[in-house]
């Protein structure tokens, strides 16, 4: 089955250069958001889209969810912004106030994934460094545990 990088799973049979790669998923998909084109590759519920929201997705979920429902669904082409209305008819307040706050482009162009850690949205190793060493530090204060950890640099 073919997929995205970002949805790749671990198979047992992969090579040592496949999971290596695979280590850094966690990584990517910290820093990872969408950008808002014309919409259209860009999941309502499932993607990580709205960059002011704390997880970068929709809080709550709506009472009607549509099957595959696309951004570009949420948008009023005549005016080249928000469908306001139906925006507000279906997401809870909280959600209304940060979609909303997402730019439209005047251009239609295509929906790109950005890394939200750099100004410039693009990956750098040194931003990659920073969240893996944000997360390393998340994971050792999680939970206390009376067997110490090996001592395992990033």
């Amino acid at each position: 089955m073919r997929c995205d990088f970002l949805e790749a799973n671990d198979c047992p049979n992969s090579s040592y250069v496949w999971k290596s790669l695979l280590a850094a998923q966690p990584i990517l998909k910290k820093g990872r958001c969408w950008r808002v084109g014309n919409g259209a590759s860009i999941q309502v519920l499932k993607d990580y889209w709205p960059p002011n929201q704390p997880t970068k997705k929709v809080l709550f979920q709506p009472e009607d969810e549509i099957w595959e429902w696309r951004v570009s669904d949420l948008i009023d082409w005549q005016n080249h912004q928000w469908d306001k209305e139906i925006i507000e008819a279906l997401f809870h307040l909280f959600d209304v106030k940060a979609i909303l706050k997402v730019p439209l482009s005047r251009r239609v162009v295509q929906d790109a994934l950005v890394w939200t850690l750099t100004k410039n949205g693009r990956y750098t190793v040194k931003s990659g460094y920073h969240v893996a060493k944000q997360m390393r530090k998340e994971e050792n204060h999680s939970g206390e545990c009376s067997v110490q950890r090996a001592n395992n640099p990033i």
